[in-house]
């Protein structure tokens, strides 16, 4: 295999990786977002207000 081609090979097989751990990243922080947000709606229901 070339040089051009093992390089062009690596830069691809980086930016696909790079894609997915930036994806699966996403998705966690999306997930723990909104795990935060339903514990606080409920002990906001749980504890009255005054």
């Amino acid at each position: 295999m070339s040089s051009l081609a093992r390089n062009t090979l690596d830069l691809l097989t980086h930016d696909v990786l790079g894609g997915y751990l930036a994806t699966i990243a996403a998705s966690l922080t999306w997930w723990a977002a909104r795990a935060v947000r339903a514990a606080l709606r409920r002990r906001d229901r749980r504890e009255p207000e005054g």
